[in-house]
């Protein structure tokens, strides 16, 4: 039953030794694919590549060649394990429930649904459909006993949002794997059990179907219409046989948005082409869960362009921060983007804690305190807009990433100190910002001092306000445009202010008057008092009614 040898030549990346990345988009990808192979007639070293090459003339890995050209910011991931039907020292003794355990493990290890907002498809032929099933049933179950990985397994099931079944015997399966079928020589005890599998089918689907309706995945599939032909071993030792076979025939195959197919149980998943309906059903499901992307409640907005403009410092703060200390503190000047940082920072990280809090700090402690209690998360989701139904103390031992934004006061200090001790957890974490450093010299914590954008992020920043894409600015304006900016000094706010105002202005004579009195705002001395001297620009010229 096991197809040939992979004739790709694309480079496959083991991930641990259950898991292969067949494709990496080298950037943030924006779904994950995982591919699960069928039983094997044979023991083969790589049923995750075998089980999916192309039929046509060219053999190649479709999944790892084909797919990554329909959707190039998408990670493909194949995985195996032990589904060999005849037995051997070593190979053949595995059951589903096994297979499912470790795997889920693996999938955890390389990454797979444990980021916040990038979807997961998971494509099963066979018997990988039915591993599917039992490795959602299974992360399920895990998660309600309160494992140990909780937290992984809950970001997976949650991060999954549709399978593609190839032939998968939701059902039960054809006469070739029952006691009166077609006997093979070494049968492993996996083939007696996928026997008792299929007589027990109807539980493993319902509990499967009942998560599918709680988590709202989207199903699709494809059935084989064709007998497929084995060579196999019968009864003598020495006689060989040919056998043609309904594998799974419709009924059990049937689930989800379902079709059936001019294939047999093999090709369903070995298309000839990439106009073969058996790639485009699947390339059609892997585009419209693409686009259906969960976005966790507890996501601080940003601008759009905020990533490019501290990519390098935003790396390297995520990086301390996943190896201690376990305060990172951001320091700069009014309007330098210390909240804008804090908050990437806060979205990046988000999906590795268990509890988070983004707060913008008050001067009033009994504030923050009710601020913190209305804006904590877990997992995602608030856990109450009513004050006081929890106590900090229920944050014992809790994995939390805690923002506080704005720190200027020794108050603000103790009552991060008052929670940081409440906590006490080793693996939670705290981001603070403030303009003070003496302040966060009294903490125990890296500190990051975030300085101006430079000429060319300035500019790209401003024009991103002034001139949206696709305007571009008049001739006669380029030249204020220049100076404008260089006026802004490096920083965001005041270029966001200053293009926003400016947006909608064409007339050359409210530049230049702008300009003039950003360059009167250069008098003042204090870098606070300048930088809101800058911001008043905008607002001084407004009208009465704007103003209101």
């Amino acid at each position: 039953m096991s197809l040939p040898p992979a004739c790709s030549a694309t480079s496959t990346s083991e991930l641990n030794d259950s898991v292969y990345e067949l494709y990496n988009p080298g950037v943030e990808s924006v779904l994950d694919v995982v591919f699960f192979h069928g039983l094997q007639s044979s023991h083969t070293s790589l049923p995750h590549l075998s089980t999916w090459i192309s039929s046509g003339s060219h053999k190649e890995v479709w999944p790892q060649t084909w797919i990554p050209e329909e959707i190039p910011g998408a990670r493909i991931l194949s995985v195996k394990y032990d589904a060999s039907i005849k037995k051997s020292a070593e190979h053949g003794r595995l059951d589903l429930y096994v297979t499912a355990e470790s795997l889920m493990h693996n999938l955890i290890n390389a990454k797979v649904g444990q980021h916040p907002w990038r979807p997961v498809i998971l494509v099963g032929h066979s018997y990988g459909g039915l591993v599917i099933k039992q490795l959602c049933v299974h992360a399920h179950f895990s998660e309600s006993l309160h494992l140990s990985d909780k937290q992984s397994l809950h970001r997976f099931l949650n991060s999954v949002r549709g399978i593609s079944f190839y032939g998968t015997p939701h059902h039960g399966i054809s006469s070739f794997f029952t006691p009166n079928g077609t006997k093979l020589k070494d049968a492993s005890p996996l083939l007696d059990y996928v026997q008792l599998l299929c007589a027990e089918s109807r539980r493993l689907h319902e509990n499967f179907d009942a998560l599918r309706l709680s988590y709202k995945w989207s199903i699709a599939g494809v059935g084989e219409s064709r007998p497929t032909t084995f060579m196999l071993d019968a009864e003598s030792e020495n006689a060989v046989a040919v056998s043609r076979e309904m594998i799974v025939v419709e009924a059990s195959a049937r689930y989800g948005d379902f079709t059936v197919e001019l294939e047999d149980h093999i090709s369903l998943c070995q298309p000839e082409s990439r106009t073969s309906n058996t790639y485009i059903r699947l390339t059609s499901f892997l585009q419209s869960n693409k686009e259906n992307r969960r976005i966790p409640d507890n996501l601080q907005t940003v601008p759009k362009m905020a990533m490019s403009l501290h990519s390098h410092l935003l790396v390297e703060v995520q990086n301390i921060l996943r190896g201690g200390p376990a305060a990172v503190a951001l320091c700069g000047m009014g309007g330098v983007g210390k909240t804008t940082l804090a908050k990437l920072l806060f979205n990046e990280l988000c999906a590795e804690y268990e509890y988070t809090c983004f707060v913008s700090l008050k001067k009033n402690t009994k504030e923050i305190e009710e601020e913190v209690y209305s804006s904590m998360y877990h997992l995602g989701k608030q856990l109450t807009k009513r004050v006081k139904e929890w106590q900090l103390s229920d944050l014992r031992q809790k994995i939390l990433l805690l923002v506080l934004d704005d720190m200027d006061n020794g108050s603000h200090v103790a009552f991060l100190q008052d929670i940081v001790s409440k906590n006490d957890c080793a693996n939670s974490r705290y981001i603070v910002t403030s303009r003070n450093r003496d302040i966060l010299n009294s903490l125990d914590s890296c500190v990051f001092d975030v300085k101006f954008l430079n000429p060319k992020s300035s500019t790209k920043l401003f024009m991103s306000y002034a001139f949206p894409y696709p305007t571009e600015p008049r001739p006669s304006l380029k030249e204020w445009v220049r100076k404008i900016v260089a006026k802004c000094d490096g920083l965001p706010l005041t270029l966001e202010v200053i293009g926003t105002y400016l947006k909608t202005k064409v007339s050359e004579s409210i530049w230049i008057q702008c300009f003039q009195a950003l360059d009167e705002a250069e008098n003042v001395v204090s870098l606070d008092e300048k930088l809101w001297a800058k911001l008043r620009v905008s607002y001084d010229r407004l009208g009465s009614q704007e103003k209101n």
